[in-house]
């Protein structure tokens, strides 16, 4: 999922993930692209987005994202040099920061990396829960909140 408030930025991440044989959903509007995650939450390994857009910031935006979906890598794009805003975002459990206008090979790198993280986590995390199925749930309350201290746990990669 890409979401960005600038057509044109939002197209050529469009094709740049695209290009790496990604499926893209890309929103302009961040309000859609959280109705999106609400209904579609398996479909999507990891999240682009920009940091400021008009209808509902990028902060606002990670933490409704994870409020659906806490394990989902949330990559922070952003033109604007905003020290605090970026810290937010990282503290919050952004996975990584992408500066405006970025590096294409740095782009490629932290996409390959936020969606592969993404995919890993959840395929070990299902394989868990399909084994405690069957234990009780006081075992199942706990695989949970182990999962989410390790996706706090999780650095950004600072590549």
């Amino acid at each position: 999922m890409i979401v960005d408030d600038e057509p044109a930025v939002l197209t050529l991440m469009k094709d740049l993930a695209e290009a790496q044989n990604l499926e893209v959903h890309s929103f302009l509007d961040p309000v859609k692209a959280l109705e999106a995650l609400a209904v579609h939450k398996a479909d999507f390994s990891a999240i682009l987005t920009d940091i400021r857009m008009p209808i509902l910031d990028g902060i606002e935006f990670i933490q409704r994202a994870r409020q659906m979906q806490f394990d989902l890598p949330i990559v922070v794009v952003s033109g604007h040099l905003d020290q605090s805003l970026t810290i937010d975002a990282l503290k919050m459990g952004a996975f990584d920061f992408i500066a405006k206008p970025f590096d294409l090979d740095r782009f490629e790198n932290i996409v390959q990396q936020a969606v592969s993280n993404g995919d890993e986590i959840r395929k070990l995390f299902a394989e868990i829960e399909r084994q405690f199925s069957k234990e009780s749930p006081d075992k199942i309350e706990l695989l949970k909140k182990t999962r989410q201290v390790l996706l706090n746990m999780r650095k950004p990669s600072g590549s």
